[in-house]
């Protein structure tokens, strides 16, 4: 849940995995002002993720108010709307309704 990829589709930078991760591959988004290309990236505590200036104007971004405002934030990144990036503020947390799928399903399924 803390990698690069995972934080910009919660965040609502991107509408699906594949394309979270051709984000970050692409070199579109940048962590605390640097670019970075690699989805597994780990994200930290107090890390703020953005979008890079040259990419700012492409049509990939265009829609992206009308996207935050469909989107259900996790509790622990924040949206710094004037800036247009996200802070991790705390590390991901396994509540109710955060994760994508039910890991008491998948332990379950396993365990036979």
């Amino acid at each position: 849940e803390s990698r690069l990829d995972t934080a910009v589709l919660r965040g609502g930078l991107a509408p699906t995995r594949r394309a979270a991760r051709q984000m970050v591959s692409h070199g579109h988004i940048n962590v605390n002002g640097l670019r970075v290309n690699i989805p597994s990236y780990s994200v930290g505590v107090g890390d703020k993720i953005g979008i890079r200036a040259r990419s700012a104007g492409k049509a990939l971004f265009a829609k992206l108010d009308l996207n935050w405002k469909a989107v259900k934030m996790p509790a622990w990144l924040k949206l710094d709307f004037e800036k247009k990036e996200l802070v991790v503020e705390g590390l991901p947390t396994a509540e109710k309704g955060e994760l994508l799928f039910d890991v008491g399903t998948v332990l379950e399924f396993y365990s036979r």
